[in-house]
């Protein structure tokens, strides 16, 4: 079964501006599951910015 990449919303709270996640080449920021993603959160995500994982089948 192939699971979907899951990929993180910036600013999710806020409609005008929400917007995923990017890495150095402008490209969305992808992960292996949501697991990996919060990992990632942990580390890098700022204070008082709510991010939220997407995987497409929310």
């Amino acid at each position: 079964m192939k699971r979907n990449k899951v990929a993180v919303i910036a600013e999710a709270d806020d409609p005008a501006k929400a917007e995923f996640l990017k890495g150095e080449d402008g490209k969305r920021l992808l992960f292996a599951s949501h697991e990996e993603a919060e990992e990632w959160l942990a580390e890098n995500s700022k204070r008082g910015v709510d991010y939220r994982p997407f995987d497409g089948t929310d």
